[in-house]
């Protein structure tokens, strides 16, 4: 069922990079598995940009901007809410300081401050200077001869999304032959179908003709994948039996729910979203989050809250679990969903990614819903028995980039073959394939782009001269 979009046939690919933008971190690996490590070596990058003066910071510059005024977190899921209500349904929103509004036109646009001066700039120019900076990198790393990028995107991603992907690229200076829009999902199977290939004889053997899902948890979404294992030799031969993804669920999701918690505790205390007593209870909540998946019990201090005094934040699990109730009642529908949608009565194996699956309630949830549906060998004899469900962890951080990476090297016949006349299109070319006009966001984008025309450019993302300069700077 992938529906990525093809790389030119003609074309050798020397190196193919997966880009996975992340709520809180963008990773990139090479489709050899190799991750392109940062400038100062880390493995991954801050997924954020701020601005100061007249400089710009991306990523791991922009960290030292965090709370700045002008620092814009969460950039993908800018784009992932293609209007403004849409963005504001997210419960995140409000803790942001980026101030998102909207044009006459209805597309997304966000409050900056360059050269001393405020002003409005397209969400799509914000995602086009960090793809830009992405791409830098790659090309400081691996040259940019026969080197191309593929970038997953939501699952089911809408003509709205692949659109401001599609046009952020154009901006950021790439050919449309240097990129590929994938499906997450997609990107998902392929590198759970390599992993299997690396398995024991008897362990594939045990999968062939079984059902595993893949939980991916993470800052701000949840993602639940239901694959048909069938030749376990080969890697093209698994199938997504179901998908369901979730773009108001994740990690961050619990902070909020324990944010609301302790606000309540401290009426009088002026703690509001996006403030700076709202920013430090906020980073303490996570906090509080991550000691409870090490500890029975967390206590944490929060500086100057109540008439500039300290307060003292106490939390067991069991009170976790009772504030969080509703965020889990979500996780347990996703994954029943899921299920039903596959008609699957048995798994055998689940495999966890996400910093949010790390969380003990998360796993307790995971084991009361999916011990019973698992299937395991025995010790004795080769019969499948039911049995306590021990999680995999097959799949790291990395999984999505790789799997990106993995589906931009398949020959257009595979990767496009069940995806029929909706495979999507990447190319800047295609725009006008896309019914571009029928939708109110972006209404002027009205012909195709010849890839060396800037003022055809223009026409069709919407953006001045002065945009793309600022954007391109």
């Amino acid at each position: 069922m992938s529906s990525s979009t093809s790389l030119n046939d003609d074309i050798n690919i020397k190196k193919n990079i997966g880009i996975d933008i992340g709520s809180q971190k963008t990773m990139l690996v090479c489709h050899d598995a190799e991750i392109v490590l940062t400038d100062t070596g880390s493995i991954s990058r801050p997924t954020l940009i701020s601005f100061d003066g007249r400089e710009r910071f991306c990523g791991e510059e922009a960290y030292t901007h965090i709370s700045g005024e002008f620092t814009i977190p969460m950039i993908n899921n800018l784009i992932i809410g293609t209007s403004l209500s849409d963005i504001q349904q997210c419960n995140s929103f409000k803790h942001r300081k980026a101030i998102v509004s909207e044009d006459n036109l209805k597309r997304l646009q966000v409050e900056i401050k360059y050269n001393g001066v405020k002003q409005q700039i397209y969400v799509t120019s914000i995602l086009a200077i960090y793809i830009g900076q992405l791409w830098k990198r790659i090309i400081e790393v691996y040259g940019e001869e026969d080197v191309r990028c593929s970038i997953a995107l939501p699952h089911h991603y809408n003509t709205n999304i692949k659109r401001s992907y599609i046009e952020a690229c154009y901006i950021a200076g790439l050919q449309s032959t240097q990129y590929q829009l994938v499906d997450s999902a997609d990107a998902l199977l392929a590198t759970y179908s390599r992993k299997v290939t690396a398995l024991t004889i008897q362990e594939k053997t045990f999968l062939e003709n079984n059902h595993v899902m893949l939980i991916d948890m993470g800052h701000l979404q949840t993602t639940v994948v239901i694959v048909h294992i069938t030749d376990t030799t080969k890697t093209s031969d698994h199938s997504l039996s179901s998908v369901i993804q979730d773009h108001h669920l994740g990690a961050h999701s619990f902070d909020l729910k324990l944010f609301e918690h302790f606000v309540s505790k401290y009426p009088t205390a002026e703690i509001l979203p996006g403030n700076k007593k709202g920013f430090r209870l906020l980073s303490s909540c996570e906090r509080i989050r991550k000691l409870l998946s090490q500890l029975p019990e967390a206590t944490v201090t929060v500086e100057h809250m109540v008439n500039d005094n300290d307060i003292l934040l106490t939390l067991t699990r069991e009170e976790f679990v009772i504030i969080c109730n509703e965020e889990l009642m979500k996780l347990k529908n996703i994954i029943t969903t899921c299920l039903k949608e596959a008609h699957v009565n048995s798994l055998a194996a689940v495999e966890l990614l996400g910093g949010g699956i790390r969380m003990p309630v998360i796993q307790q949830l995971l084991h009361e819903l999916l011990d019973p549906l698992y299937i395991s060998n025995s010790n004795n004899n080769d019969d499948h028995v039911r049995g306590k469900l021990q999680f995999g962890f097959k799949l790291d951080d990395g999984a999505i980039a790789l799997g990106a990476a993995l589906v931009g090297l398949k020959p257009s016949s595979d990767s496009d073959s069940d995806a029929g006349d909706d495979s999507n299109v990447s190319t800047v070319s295609d725009l006008d394939k896309m019914n571009i006009n029928s939708d109110s966001n972006n209404s002027d984008h009205s012909k195709a782009v010849d890839d060396k025309d800037q003022n055809s450019c223009n026409k069709t993302v919407g953006l001045t001269i002065e945009e793309l300069n600022l954007a391109r700077c």
